[in-house]
């Protein structure tokens, strides 16, 4: 039997998670390493190629990230998916009930607790995975690599907060304990001097333990005596030349361990042994003037990402005391810091914004900067910062546009990984669409729907439709008609002269889904009033029906030179269907979203609520190969163009989207 030659990989993500803190790391002085969805990335900056690891099945996101301090490794940290009730098809006998069960172990929720997986570094392969124990939470927050990276301390979330040792050697837990009763808990650190000593810092306390062979036990500091205080962030300082050490014996000299915490007041913290030594001056000189973001060490001194955008150097003037010699903006709206990380060569700054942007700053030119001015030299990646709601695809250009909850459309070329054209509009838009010679967009508005063109620089108004809160629409294949829906009627224009063509009515509800047919001859509708209409459009009459009452249909393709055609919808079913009977379907544990079969290709795609792509061969089997997860959220649309190599893409109800390419082959 013939099967599939490759899997479909992601081969480019488009955006960053932007609320993880410490959630990017340098692992050479080229290659960042971060999240953005359910995948961890790896991306070169010199030549924007990435490589994308997926997350592991039924897990929900990723909430923490960690690299250890010989960039050997990479940890992340990933959420287990809520209980839910199982899915089970009713009223089916037993063989089909059990070729049910089988289909749910491929989304079984078999994973309790988060999941913490080891990465190398160099070669992005999964090395060990950390599960199981009693964590009393459903994430990660932050985790830690000791300095010598044999262990990995991580902080759980809500609502125990527990604070648990791994030992990386033994893939094991060694030992767990509660850092709060109910404050947030917002970082853990690990000591690099001090191989024992952890320290979590929160709203309002900054806690210290130390770890023994099966415990972890609470120390008095001077640092933890400092209660009310809403600790934002802390860092260790060390020197990176002096060797790692365990305790001493009794009489031996210790090396002091420095630690720097940022207050909300904007006061910085200078501590030795968990003794507060000294306070460094909060930027703007008064309380409240500004608070710092994050620390992070580097040869001199230390930086720190500041509120308003603002990035600040400290060098050492002496043992005790640090002065701020320079200063710069990294975004001119002055958008929240989230993390930053510099190269080992301290050559190059990234900054992730709590907007989802990535900004890369030449940081051995810094001493050029004007303070509060934003460098001529820093470069942005323009990513949404809100949710993506619609998606389309060129198919005879290396082209994308999305539409976001930011009310801005972004042009995308998935060839050079760059996004082309970027405008923000009053209005949200509620359905996007791109003509098959990437140079018009149709936009769906509240108030209308409009007609543009994409030119060089800018996205301009061609025409405008008196039609409201268009939810859908599609350019026919050839691109010289196009269709909009309103509610459940569906408009058929003429592209170039804007005739109104006709109006197609027979709908009870929304319509949630249309497919042109290849030659523009005919086109499939679907609707939340569980019928699905097939239409010649010469006559603009219908010529096939097909009506299932209670079943909401969210997505249906036809297929070439064929009478039959395939629909999902709420009945987490995949229906092969002709006219009034229904030749074959299958059942599901998990919602079956969106479905694409390319055409004269043998395999049909499905979206699912879970975010995984699964693949099938085509005649229908029931046999499934799930290829990837990316995050708990509707697949919202399902597109790809008409290249001999496959480019899917899949935009999602979340803040990035990836890029698909896989050679298929089949006999």
């Amino acid at each position: 039997m013939a099967t599939i030659a490759q899997s479909l990989l992601p081969n480019h993500v488009f955006g960053v998670h932007g609320k993880m803190r410490d959630g990017v790391h340098f692992v050479d002085d080229s290659t960042v390493v971060y999240c953005a969805g359910h995948c961890v990335i790896w991306w070169k900056t010199e030549d924007k190629n990435q490589k994308v690891v997926c997350g592991t099945a039924d897990t929900e996101t990723m909430t923490a990230i960690a690299l250890s301090h010989n960039r050997k490794h990479v940890a992340v940290a990933e959420s287990c998916l809520p209980d839910r009730p199982a899915v089970v098809e009713p009223k089916k006998e037993t063989s089909d009930l059990s070729k049910a069960i089988e289909m749910a172990k491929s989304v079984s929720l078999e994973i309790k607790g988060p999941v913490i997986s080891i990465f190398d570094s160099q070669t992005s392969k999964k090395k060990k995975v950390l599960m199981g124990g009693d964590i009393g939470s459903r994430s990660y927050i932050s985790l830690a690599f000791s300095h010598d990276s044999k262990c990995l301390a991580a902080q759980g979330g809500a609502p125990d907060w527990n604070l648990v040792l791994w030992s990386l050697e033994k893939s094991k837990l060694i030992a767990s304990i509660k850092t709060s009763t109910g404050p947030e808990v917002y970082q853990v650190q690990c000591c690099p001097v001090d191989l024992n000593l952890i320290t979590v810092i929160g709203d309002g306390f900054a806690k210290s333990f130390r770890s023994t062979d099966s415990a972890l036990r609470p120390i008095s500091t001077g640092i933890g005596k400092r209660e009310g205080l809403k600790f934002l962030n802390h860092a260790w300082l060390f020197d990176p030349s002096a060797p790692v050490e365990k305790e001493k014996e009794k009489g031996d000299k210790k090396e002091e361990s420095v630690c720097l915490y940022a207050l909300e007041n904007g006061e910085v913290l200078y501590t030795e042994n968990g003794e507060i030594v000294s306070s460094i001056s909060p930027p703007g000189g008064l309380p409240g003037a500004g608070f710092v973001e994050v620390i992070l060490q580097f040869s001199k001194g230390f930086i720190s990402a500041e509120s308003g955008a603002i990035i600040g150097i400290f060098e050492k003037v002496d043992d005790e005391s640090f002065k701020r010699t320079r200063s710069f903006k990294v975004d001119a709206n002055g958008t929240r810091i989230v993390s930053i990380a510099l190269s080992p060569g301290e050559e190059l700054l990234v900054c992730v914004l709590k907007n989802r942007q990535i900004i890369l700053i030449p940081f051995q030119n810094s001493e050029f900067y004007k303070p509060d001015e934003v460098p001529k030299e820093a470069t942005g990646h323009g990513f949404h910062s809100e949710a993506i709601t619609g998606l389309d695809v060129c198919q005879r250009k290396p082209l994308a546009v999305t539409s976001s909850t930011d009310k801005c459309i972004r042009v995308w070329n998935y060839l050079e990984k760059t996004c082309e054209l970027a405008k923000y509009f009053p209005q949200e838009a509620l359905s996007i669409s791109l003509h098959p010679s990437g140079l018009h967009i149709l936009v769906g508005f509240t108030d209308k729907l409009r007609l543009m063109n994409i030119l060089i620089d800018d996205i301009r108004i061609a025409k405008e439709f008196n039609i409201k809160s268009c939810q859908d629409s599609a350019f026919s294949n050839g691109g010289q008609y196009f269709a909009a829906v309103q509610s459940n009627v569906i408009y058929i224009f003429s592209t170039y002269s804007f005739e109104n063509l006709g109006n197609l009515r027979a709908h009870n509800g929304k319509v949630r889904s249309i497919w042109w047919s290849p030659d523009d001859t005919s086109m499939l509708t679907a609707g939340i009033d569980g019928a699905i209409y097939e239409w010649q459009l010469r006559e603009l009459k219908r010529s096939r029906e097909n009506v299932i009452k209670g079943c909401v249909y969210t997505s249906v393709v036809g297929l070439k030179d064929s009478k039959s055609f395939f629909a999902v919808g709420s009945d987490h079913k995949l229906k092969e269907l002709d006219e009034n009977s229904t030749v074959k379907e299958f059942f599901f544990p998990v919602l079956l979203t969106q479905i694409a079969l390319p055409f004269g290709s043998r395999l049909l795609f499905a979206g699912t609520e879970f975010g995984a792509v699964r693949a099938c061969r085509y005649p229908l089997t029931g046999m499934w190969k799930m290829h990837y997860f990316f995050e708990l959220t509707w697949t919202v649309s399902f597109k790809y163009p008409f290249l001999y190599e496959l480019h899917v893409s899949l935009s999602l109800h979340a803040y990035s989207f990836p890029l698909w390419s896989g050679l298929v082959t089949l006999p």
